[in-house]
């Protein structure tokens, strides 16, 4: 399988373009597949998941909501969730690369006392063997490539080096 992150891996592209207003918070969300809600749930909260029924992601950084469906019922809420959403406000833990589990701070740490920028460098740091499979865990259902390499450019900054430019990410990227 091939994505636009170029990795080859299962990075994402199972849900459509379509977007529907959070119940809550009134702002565009996008949408996700069920396998991926199901797989992120907390188990106590899959009965309440309609299988039959679209679900959306909110991506306010302050709306409680993570994934509802189109009736707005249920709408689950960020403490619903296995892992926490990277671009919540409240989210204690913020997650780069959510295959492997890698966090803002271990991919910080490798660009800054590591000298690594490429993704399979920084995750190999931390996994003897990396996956990919953000179509079942990353929480939008697409590829961490955008998300992981804005936290290497940052890093990079910090020490006065040079961010990687987009021709980097295609050719490195991911998986």
């Amino acid at each position: 399988m091939s994505n636009s992150c170029g990795c080859g891996g299962s990075c994402g592209g199972g849900a459509d373009n379509e977007t529907h207003k959070c119940p809550v918070c009134g702002k565009d969300s996008i949408a996700v597949t069920i396998p991926l809600v199901s797989n992120l749930l907390k188990p106590e909260k899959l009965a309440e998941l309609v299988k039959d029924d679209k679900y959306f992601l909110c991506l306010d950084s302050d709306c409680p909501v993570s994934y509802f469906n189109k009736k707005g019922k249920p709408a689950f809420k960020t403490e619903d969730l296995r892992v926490p959403l990277w671009y919540k406000k409240a989210a204690e833990r913020k997650i780069a690369c959510y295959c492997n589990n890698l966090t803002f701070e271990q991919v910080r740490e490798q660009v800054v006392t590591g000298s690594k920028k490429v993704w399979k460098e920084i995750v190999g740091a931390y996994r003897k063997k990396p996956i990919c499979k953000c179509n079942l865990l990353n929480p939008t259902g697409n590829c961490c490539t955008g998300v992981f390499y804005n936290v290497v450019n940052k890093a990079l900054k910090e020490i006065g080096k040079e961010p990687v430019s987009q021709e980097f990410i295609d050719k490195y990227g991911c998986c």
